[in-house]
């Protein structure tokens, strides 16, 4: 199920939800264009609709604004890691100290929430997310399955693909 049908599923009982922010372009455009008809009213709502490029950065440079003031007010919001997106007045700064093991090339990355909405369709969204961060959190959690997976997966790839790779552990990692 796809992350978008989830959030769906979740907010689908609460008719006052609506997460989405309108514009009306016919109002916009009669009260700010009024000399327009409704053809070329209709036009430009046109026009901004099949435009694949038509910028929304400004609203959601607004909504992360009122993110980050809900988040000053309210000393119980989380953020988490900012997106790289959302640091644009930082990225110079940011750039400087960047270092490529930074990157997230290379990572495995496990979608706990994702797999588990899947595999446990009846537990809400709350839940999914309190079992996530209590996985997440406990040290006595072992990957120790992947790693093992991982290490199949190299020997297989080095057979079938790249006959090439030094399948020779390193004396650390074997151990």
């Amino acid at each position: 199920m796809a992350r978008s049908e989830r959030r769906a599923l979740y907010y689908e009982d609460n008719e006052e939800f609506d997460p989405s922010i309108s514009v009306d372009v016919n109002e916009y455009l009669i009260e700010h264009w009024p000399t327009l008809t409704l053809k070329n009213r209709t036009s430009v709502w046109t026009l901004c609709q099949n435009d694949e490029d038509f910028d929304f950065d400004s609203i959601y440079e607004q909504i992360d604004d009122w993110v980050h003031t809900l988040a000053e007010e309210d000393p119980n919001v989380d953020l988490g890691e900012e997106d790289e997106g959302d640091e644009d007045d930082e990225d110079e700064e940011d750039e400087e100290d960047f270092d490529e093991d930074d990157s997230l090339d290379g990572y495995l990355i496990f979608d706990t929430v994702g797999y588990l909405s899947s595999k446990y369709p009846n537990m809400t969204e709350e839940q999914l997310f309190a079992v996530s961060d209590h996985m997440n959190s406990d040290e006595a959690f072992s990957w120790d399955v992947l790693y093992t997976y991982a290490d199949a997966y190299v020997m297989q790839y080095a057979s079938e693909i790249d006959n090439t790779i030094d399948l020779e552990e390193s004396s650390e990692e074997s151990e």
